[in-house]
């Protein structure tokens, strides 16, 4: 049985690739983000993976306030974009 996920900011660079890639794969996938008709409060309970991929500024806010809303034995992980701007 395939698992169904949830991406919280599933419209940015690394929350499309990850959609992109697990519908490749046939797996369905939620889409939350600041303009989509889902919300975070509906998806997040419902799914077997939540994937949080927000700013960098807002990460930790925004995993505190959904993550405990995960059921029992859910996945619950983030990722990020982080880059090293070089100074000329």
């Amino acid at each position: 049985m395939k698992p169904l996920i949830t991406i919280i900011g599933a419209k940015g660079k690394m929350g499309s690739a990850f959609t992109e890639l697990f519908r490749k794969h046939s797996i369905s996938v939620l889409e939350v983000d600041v303009d989509a008709e889902l919300k975070a409060e509906e998806a997040v309970p419902k799914a077997d993976i939540v994937i949080f991929s927000v700013p960098i500024h807002s990460t930790v806010e925004v995993i505190r306030s959904l993550a405990p809303l995960a059921k029992s034995g859910a996945l619950v992980t983030d990722v990020r974009i982080t880059l090293e701007l070089a100074r000329s």
